[in-house]
């Protein structure tokens, strides 16, 4: 009864987070146009391209070959392409590319609010969650990137950060299957979402989890243990991706 009841008032505070965000979606809301912004329209072209090696049974196309004019462009070799799949995959399933499009940025302002709140929550009270997901989701830069810049990588990964503080503190604290497992996939999302977010933001993941672990007295090896799975197996499930980005960085003008 207690779980059900927390999963309730968790649900019911999500929900009041995202009423607070859907005037800061409105300009998404649209079903056959998307907002005119500085990189949407190249993302539009990207994702066609991917639709049609998807059809052709090329599913992860490091080389996108009907790019630049039908020479074909090393696209994914050096940018991430976990945005632009999160677009590709819903007009897959029969939604129109501008609707998957302005679903796709829609949710990411809203889920910044929803992970900010979760992980300000645990540290610092429901109240000061909800004060912080708001102020979080009305960030400039966040609605920036969505609606102005048009900037797929970001967009995503901004709501990724809190995400990750939240559910790798509950792995560092806890030691369960659950959080463990969401904070390896979102590690791993976070890999193949915005490259510059991984070489900023994951040093400091593990400087607040390692700071994390010590305020609650684990002990080394357990420690160790928990940080060398997280981010051992975070980042090495991408390394298709990361690793073939890090090789081939000379080869890429």
């Amino acid at each position: 009864m207690d779980t059900r009841r927390s999963f309730l008032s968790t649900l019911g505070q999500l929900l009041l987070v995202t009423v607070f965000g859907l005037p800061l979606v409105t300009p998404l809301m649209r079903w056959a146009s998307v907002p005119c912004t500085h990189d949407g329209h190249l993302h539009i072209h990207r994702i066609a391209a991917m639709r049609h090696a998807w059809e052709n049974g090329i599913y992860f196309a490091r080389w996108i070959p009907d790019l630049a004019f039908g020479y074909g462009s090393p696209f994914f070799v050096y940018r991430e392409p976990g945005p632009l799949y999160a677009i590709l995959l819903p007009q897959l399933w029969g939604i129109p590319l501008p609707t998957a499009a302005n679903l796709f940025y829609g949710l990411t302002i809203l889920a910044a609010g929803w992970f900010m709140f979760l992980w300000v929550r645990d540290v610092a009270g429901a109240r000061a969650g909800f004060v912080s997901a708001v102020a979080y989701m009305t960030a400039p830069y966040i609605l920036l990137d969505a609606l102005v810049r048009g900037n797929a990588p970001e967009s995503l990964a901004l709501p990724l950060f809190p995400f990750l503080l939240w559910i790798g503190r509950r792995w560092m604290i806890k030691g369960t299957a659950v959080p463990f497992l969401l904070a390896v996939l979102g590690l791993a999302l976070l890999s193949i979402s915005h490259n510059i977010s991984i070489l900023i933001f994951v040093p400091t993941l593990l400087v607040y989890l390692i700071a994390i672990g010590l305020l609650n007295q684990l002990t080394r090896k357990p420690l160790l243990g928990r940080l060398v799975l997280l981010f051992g197996l975070g980042l090495g499930i991408t390394i298709f991706y990361t690793g073939g980005a890090l090789l081939e960085m000379d080869q890429v003008t």
